[in-house]
């Protein structure tokens, strides 16, 4: 009878009232865990539980959490106070969204950035996001920039692991229970210290929940965790406190505490949902404050990683640039439909099919037999194109050359856009009339790979004095090139402009001090791998050689005006580490230098700091010698130019003679713009 009425209820209804069981349910099931974790730490706290009790059952569950995928929002506030030059100063605001995807070797993780992603640039909204996603699949480690529309496969498990530290560390690591800027986990640093460790006997409640309460005074910091052991043992809460006399690279007073907001239960496991992260630092440069907040979302336990595609190349676009590196061997691809298409410029297929004609021209007299060898050649375009030669040589050793040619190409390609401050000091010598004339100058060099603006003050005790320095500056905007100039002496100077960028490249071989650092050289207005790309013969040394600590790829090159030398550093991202020319010509002969170069690590890229250069000109017997030192003093890479302004012609005194390339009339300077002395006078 009752299941016979029951079975005339509305479905409906029946539903209704199942969920509500189901939710009952979940709530005494969750009531009882509670209980029972309460009931676990007052046992224990009866029992005066030990350290290594506490940093067992903390263990075990993390070792719960080591196959998984997971999406996390993370936003950073920061507090920067520096004194000039080390360091910013204002308030920054930077948003994440990421994806993690870990089975204890396997990793890939793919960020979203917008806001204040580095001190010099912003994204204003997510929708214009910066994109970059990081894989190793037990076989390659792959960096992809969507933005840039770049990317590395690196055969480097080593590079692998550092990269998956570094999450843990950087992203993820107060909620993963890493101390604060000492690379081990709570565990293991408390371990380690376990001399200096007191075990508090009675739990103390953090968020509604009973924890043990550990701390340690280490020569490192001191520190207080908090072990959870309602939520299996997980840091609730951790302390970390830096004093002067503690051991760090720089003496400083320093404060971060980092909060778990959330758990939440997974098949059984307790993992920390949000968290949140507070700090404040001084030392003597100056001082920083922040708050990070992260919550996790779409949290899954051990996956089955192959059946979703965990790690697969699946998000790079058609078209990426990508360098596939092999040892020392770089290879240039793009990126087409989930494959690697050799990548060779028309240039290159061009010569070789020159090389082969004329190859074959030269030999046609052996006959036959000699022209079906010479033919079999042929099939070598296409083998050629696949391994990306830059050109036709038959020593063992060519596709090593366009290796490296391309591993300095990624480098270059990551620094087309800075901002370059230096200084230099450069020495004209003339044998014939036996005199040196001294200049020294002062720069800012700015680029976004097709803008430029150099500017700089500069004396030698004829055009300018160092309390009344000469001025030069030129500015190609992306439309209007413009030029200006005044001596030391005073007076606005002459400002020209022109409608083209036809004077862009010759001024950065002259008038830039820097412009060895970006790779052109002896007055061409070329980078050196353009040139070597194109050379009559091109070949590479049998050994590497060492110049100051690292060994370098050593390049010798022949064209119709210069023979040249080059040694690429292997050690700091294929950069030129040192450079020889030697120019003949009808009248003059010259040869150009470029030693003792120093470099320095910037987000992660190898940049040329300082070099000394050398040219020397001989006509008629009679030498001509240029000697400068340049030193740059600060680079910021990929800046913010709509802060910066530096593509704006600001430095233009009013009143200023104008002339416009094309146009007879005068022009003045008026409120950062050209304007017509007849409209000027008219006002």
């Amino acid at each position: 009878m009752i299941l016979e009425e029951a079975s005339d209820r509305p479905r409906q209804e029946r539903v209704g009232k199942f969920l509500l069981i189901q939710k009952e349910y979940r709530r005494v099931k969750h009531l009882i865990l509670a209980v029972t974790g309460i009931l676990v730490c007052l046992v224990q706290s009866s029992e005066a539980i030990e350290l290594a009790d506490i940093l067992d059952n903390y263990r075990k569950t993390q070792d719960s959490f080591t196959s998984f995928t997971f999406k996390a929002d993370i936003d950073e506030s920061r507090d920067l106070s520096f004194k000039k030059g080390d360091g910013p100063t204002g308030h920054f605001e930077k948003f994440q969204d990421v994806e993690y995807r870990y089975d204890g070797d396997r990793v890939k993780y793919i960020k979203k950035e917008w806001g204040d992603v580095n001190v010099h640039e912003t994204i204003p909204s997510k929708p214009d996001a910066i994109y970059t996603s990081y894989l190793w699949d037990a076989h390659q480690f792959v960096r992809y920039s969507r933005n840039s529309k770049l990317g590395i496969i690196e055969k480097n498990k080593k590079q692998a692991k550092e990269f998956g530290d570094g999450i843990a560390l950087n992203s993820f690591g107060g909620m993963n229970g890493y101390i604060p800027g000492q690379g081990q986990r709570a565990d293991d640093f408390l371990k380690d210290h376990a001399n200096d460790v007191i075990v508090h006997k009675e739990p103390e409640t953090v968020n509604g929940a009973q924890c043990y309460l550990v701390e340690a005074n280490t020569s490192e910091g001191d520190i207080k965790v908090w072990f959870d052991c309602q939520h299996g043992y997980n840091i609730s809460k951790m302390e970390f406190n830096v004093r002067p006399e503690h051991k760090t690279d720089l003496p400083r007073t320093s404060n971060e505490v980092i909060q778990i907001e959330r758990f939440v239960q997974i098949d059984g496991v307790w993992i920390p949902a949000e968290g949140r992260v507070e700090y404040n630092s001084t030392d003597k440069n100056g001082s920083s404050s922040g708050v990070d907040t992260i919550k996790r979302r779409d949290i899954v336990l051990n996956p089955d990683h192959n059946a979703v595609g965990s790690f697969l190349m699946d998000d790079i676009e058609n078209g990426t640039r990508m360098s596939l590196v092999v040892g020392d061997i770089a290879v240039r691809y793009t990126w087409l439909n989930g494959k690697l298409i050799p990548y060779v410029d028309e240039h290159t297929v061009k010569r070789m099919d020159a090389e082969i004609e004329k190859l074959k021209n030269e030999q046609s007299h052996l006959g036959a037999e000699t022209n079906a060898t010479v033919a079999a050649t042929q099939p070598t375009v296409a083998a050629t194109q696949a391994t990306e030669s830059p050109h036709m040589d038959t020593k063992p050793t060519s596709l090593a050359v366009s290796d490296i040619l391309a591993r300095y190409r990624v480098t270059q390609d990551h620094l087309r856009s800075f901002i370059a401050k230096g200084q230099s000091t450069i020495e004209y010598t003339n044998s014939s009339r036996k005199q040196t004339q001294t200049e020294k100058s002062i720069s800012e060099f700015s680029t976004d790979g097709d803008r430029v603006c150099n500017r700089y003050i500069f004396w030698d005790g004829v055009t300018g004095t160092k309390a009344e320095p000469a001025y030069k500056s030129f500015l190609w905007d992306g439309k209007t090139f413009i030029r200006y100039e005044r001596t030391g002496r005073k007076g606005n100077g002459t400002t020209s402009i022109r409608r083209d960028d036809k004077y862009k490249a010759p001024l950065l071989v002259t008038e830039y001090r820097g412009a060895p650092l970006i790779g052109i050289y002896a007055g061409n207005t070329q980078r050196i791998d353009a040139i070597l790309s194109k050379a009559d013969t091109l070949s590479l040394r049998d050994k590497t050689e060492p110049i100051g600590d690292a060994q370098c790829y050593v390049i010798d090159a022949t064209t119709e005006e210069a023979k040249y030398t080059v040694w690429f550093d292997r050690e700091h991202g294929y950069n030129v580490a040192q450079v020889e020319i030697w120019l003949h010509g009808k009248r003059a002969n010259a040869s150009f230098s470029l030693k003792d170069v120093r470099f320095k690590k910037i987000s992660g890229i190898w940049v040329p700091m300082e070099a000394n250069i050398q040219a020397t000109t001989t006509i008629e017997g009679k030498n001509e010698t240029t000697k400068w030192h340049h030193e740059r003093s600060q680079v910021l890479l990929n800046p913010d130019f709509k802060t910066t302004k530096s593509f704006v012609a600001d430095d233009i005194p009013e009143g200023t003679e104008v002339k416009i390339d094309g146009d007879p009339r005068k022009y003045v300077w008026q409120n950062g713009n050209p304007v017509a002395e007849v409209q000027s006078n008219a006002k």
